[in-house]
C-alpha cells in the first residue's frame, strides 16, 4: 500500500517522459502527464514538489493524493478505505461515505482524492483514521490523525480485515457521493501508514481523551451493556435494555445475530457479572448485577402491557435495502 502526491499536467510531457517518476496518463479528455512528487516541509508547511520539470511555458499542474493498493499484498501491508470528509448533520454510517476507486483490476486498486479521511487497518489489527488534504493548485499538503480507533467504524474495520483474509471485496462498484471543500490541516504532513507498529493496537488517540482521562470512549456492545446494568439502581427489564442497546449498536447486533448468541437474553447471560431473573408467571425478565442488586429470583415489575415492552423495529429505507443488496451481490461475485 502506497499513499503519495502526484502532479497531473494536461499536456503530453514529450521528452520529459524519459525521466524517472514521469509516465503517460490517459484520461477521458486526452493524454496527460503524471509526475510523482516529493514532500518538502518549511516553517511547518508541507508542499508537494514534482520530481521532474515539465516544458517551460506549459500549464500549471493539478495536485492530487494517490493511493495504490495491491490486493496480493494486503496480508503483509494492510488495507485502507477512503471516505469523504464527515459533515455535521450528515449520515453517521461511514460506509455511505466510501470513495469509489479511480481504477481497479484483479490486483491493483487506485484511489485519488484532494480531501478525504483514510481508514487504515494493518495486518495485525491496528486501526488508524487520518484526514489527508492537498490543495490542487499549490500542492500544499496537510494531515491530521482523527483517531486510533472509533466504534462508528466497527463494521467497516471488519470488512477491511475480511478483505485482508481474502473473504470479501472491499471495492465493489458504487456511486461516489459528492464531497465538500474541507480546510487543509496545518503542520507537517504525514503520508506514511503502518510505519509505527509499536503503538498499542485498537486504542483511542491520546489527544482525544486528554481532557478527561476518566471518561472512556464508547466501546463494544458488551461493555456498554455491563456499564448500564452495573450503574442501575435496580434490575432492568430485558426488553427495555435491548432497545437501549440497539439505539447505539443496532446494525452490528442485526448483522451478527446478537454477537453470535442468537438472542439478547443469551448475550446477557454470557457476560461475566450479569444475570437474568429466572422465568416466573406474570413477571418480566430483568437483567441485574448479583453483586449490587443481590440475589433476584423474579422481577418486581408485573407485566401489564406486552406492547409497551417490545423493542421498536425500524423498517429499512429503500436506500438501505439497495445498499445491502449491492454488498450481497459483491459477495456473490
Amino acid at each position: 500500500m502506497k499513499l503519495s502526491i502526484i502532479a497531473l499536467y494536461p499536456v503530453e510531457a514529450g521528452a520529459s517522459l524519459n525521466q524517472p517518476g514521469v509516465r503517460k496518463r490517459p484520461r477521458r479528455d486526452g493524454l496527460w502527464a503524471q509526475v510523482e512528487c516529493q514532500l518538502q516541509t518549511t516553517n511547518k508547511v508541507t508542499v508537494a514538489r514534482p520530481v521532474a520539470e515539465m516544458p517551460a511555458g506549459g500549464p500549471l499542474p493539478m495536485f492530487r493524493a494517490h493511493l495504490e493498493i495491491r490486493r496480493s499484498r494486503c496480508a503483509s501491508e494492510g488495507i485502507a478505505a477512503v471516505l469523504q470528509p464527515a459533515q455535521r448533520g450528515a449520515a453517521a454510517d461511514p460506509e455511505q461515505r466510501l470513495v469509489a476507486p479511480t481504477y481497479y483490476n484483479q490486483d491493483l486498486v487506485v484511489l485519488e482524492f484532494e480531501r478525504a479521511e483514510v481508514l487504515y487497518v494493518s495486518p495485525n489489527g491496528n486501526v488508524e483514521l487520518r484526514f489527508v488534504a492537498v490543495d490542487r493548485k499549490t500542492g500544499t499538503v496537510g494531515t491530521r490523525t482523527l483517531a486510533r480507533f472509533h466504534c462508528d467504524f466497527f463494521d467497516l474495520v471488519e470488512r477491511c480485515r475480511a478483505h485482508i483474509r481474502g473473504e470479501s471485496d472491499l471495492f465493489p462498484p458504487r456511486q461516489q457521493p459528492p464531497g465538500f471543500a474541507a480546510p487543509i490541516p496545518s503542520g507537517p504532513a504525514d503520508l506514511g501508514f503502518g510505519m509505527d507498529e509499536t503503538a498499542a493496537p485498537v486504542s483511542a488517540d491520546p489527544s482525544s481523551v486528554a481532557q478527561d482521562d476518566k471518561k472512556s470512549l464508547p466501546d463494544r456492545p458488551e461493555t456498554m451493556l455491563r456499564e448500564i446494568v452495573t450503574n442501575a439502581s435496580a434490575p432492568i427489564p430485558l426488553a427495555q435494555l435491548a432497545e437501549e442497546l440497539r439505539t447505539k449498536f443496532g446494525l452490528v447486533l442485526d448483522q451478527t445475530d446478537w454477537l453470535g448468541h442468537g438472542s439478547f437474553k443469551a448475550l446477557c447471560t454470557s457476560i461475566p457479572g450479569l444475570a437474568v431473573t429466572p422465568p416466573a408467571p406474570g413477571a418480566t425478565d430483568c437483567v441485574f448485577d448479583p453483586t449490587k442488586h443481590g440475589s433476584t429470583t423474579a422481577s418486581p415489575t408485573v407485566s401489564t402491557s406486552t406492547d409497551a415492552e417490545l423493542p421498536t423495529v425500524t423498517k429499512p429505507t429503500t436506500e438501505e435495502l439497495r445498499f445491502f443488496e449491492e454488498l450481497d451481490n459483491a459477495d456473490d461475485e
